[in-house]
């Protein structure tokens, strides 16, 4: 499966594009896997109100993206953990594609606004 993905924050954009993608329905959720450039491997987890991300390269970040709840992203290396708080301020899900703008914030302060936005195409 091909899967495209734009990430914009403050300081900078990033496009990925790779052929090698896996989508996987398992009823509740739908798994997409895919590697970026740097190789750095993506695993999101979609369901109607939610999107699970999970991202492995020299550091591991896991968030959770809620529509109407604020939640929380880490960010872990060998130094330690940072988390942030994360505030969705626009999620849109559909059947191959989906965007989220949302706020990270640490200590009551805002640190980047950053979009996200996925759409897959699923092998003929």
């Amino acid at each position: 499966m091909k899967i495209t993905v734009i990430q914009k924050s403050r300081e900078a954009n990033a496009k990925t594009v790779d052929e090698n993608a896996t989508l996987q329905d398992l009823g509740v959720y739908k798994r997409i896997s895919y590697v970026e450039k740097s190789g750095a491997v993506v695993i999101l987890d979609i369901t109607d109100h939610e999107i699970s991300l999970k991202r492995q390269d020299s550091w591991l970040t896991q968030g959770l993206f809620r529509r109407d709840e604020s939640t929380e992203m880490l960010v872990k290396n060998e130094h330690g953990t940072i988390v942030f708080d994360v505030s969705v301020d626009e999620m849109k899900i559909d059947n191959n594609v989906f965007y989220i703008r949302y706020h990270l914030d640490q200590e009551g302060q805002r640190v980047d606004t950053l979009e996200f936005e996925c759409w897959w195409e699923p092998e003929v």
